[in-house]
C-alpha cells in the first residue's frame, strides 16, 4: 500500500511564535512508506526506456534456458 493512500492519518502541526504553521509531525510508518514509494518511483524511472518482451516470450526464454 502506498503512502499516499494513508494521508487520512492524523498529523500534528507545530506553530511559530506568530501562529503560522511551521512544521508537521508525521507518523514514522507513514514517512517510511512514503520514502519507499519515492525509491520505487526512482527505480521505475531508471528502467522505463529499457526494451521489454511479452510474457509469452519470457516464458519461452525460461524454457529454452531450462529454468522452467
Amino acid at each position: 500500500m502506498g503512502a499516499a493512500e494513508n494521508f487520512n492519518q492524523p498529523f500534528q502541526y507545530l506553530y511559530d511564535s506568530k501562529g503560522n504553521q511551521s512544521h508537521i509531525v508525521v507518523p514514522i510508518h507513514l514517512l517510511e512508506e512514503f520514502l519507499e514509494d519515492v525509491k520505487d518511483s526512482r527505480d521505475i524511472k531508471k528502467i522505463q526506456d529499457e526494451p521489454t518482451i511479452s510474457f509469452d516470450e519470457f516464458v519461452e526464454e525460461l524454457k529454452k534456458d531450462g529454468k522452467l
